[in-house]
């Protein structure tokens, strides 16, 4: 038991509380947003095995922000403790719906079994129309047959030795 009277997971709850307003917010939602406690090892006395979504993250948290994180940590569970930071499937965020899913991945998705996730849908298993007949095209108004002016065609172009070259590359 800690001098705190508080377990493991909680103590990381407040300490993740405690560095949203630590860190700045761009900072926190990058790097610790997501990272989850896996489980606390007592070897060596105790060290929180902490699981991030990507390798990028747990260096930066590892090399960067180790010291404010394990003050922070410290304070709150009320003894000193180690702390290690690994890659871990489960500190993955959700996977994002159908609706917010980007259009390439939707159409990649579409391509591969022929009908968006149904899982990612909202759970629907009826088959949708293909996604270009789902997207709504502009409309524009139909464009006049003759909007040129003119007194600006070629029949009224005056040819001369500065611009015959160009006049022939605009008729051909």
């Amino acid at each position: 038991m800690n001098g705190s009277g508080l377990l493991p997971l909680d103590a990381w709850s407040l300490t993740l509380q405690q560095l949203e307003f630590h860190f700045d917010r761009a900072l926190y939602n990058t790097y610790v947003r997501g990272a989850l406690l896996l489980r606390v090892e007592a070897a060596d006395g105790e060290t929180f095995v902490i699981g991030v979504k990507n390798t990028y993250a747990r260096d930066m948290l590892q090399h960067k922000l180790y010291r404010n994180i394990h003050r922070v940590l410290t304070d709150v569970y009320g003894r000193p403790v180690e702390l290690r930071f690994e890659v871990s499937r489960t500190a993955d965020p959700a996977q994002p719906s159908y609706e917010d899913m980007p259009l390439f991945k939707l159409l990649k998705e579409q391509d591969a079994t022929g009908t968006p996730d149904a899982a990612a849908s909202g759970g629907s298993a009826e088959p949708r129309a293909p996604l270009h007949q789902q997207i709504a095209r502009p409309r524009r108004p139909d464009l006049p047959e003759n909007v040129l002016n003119p007194r600006f065609t070629f029949s009224r172009f005056i040819t001369g030795p500065e611009n015959a070259l160009v006049y022939a590359a605009a008729q051909s």
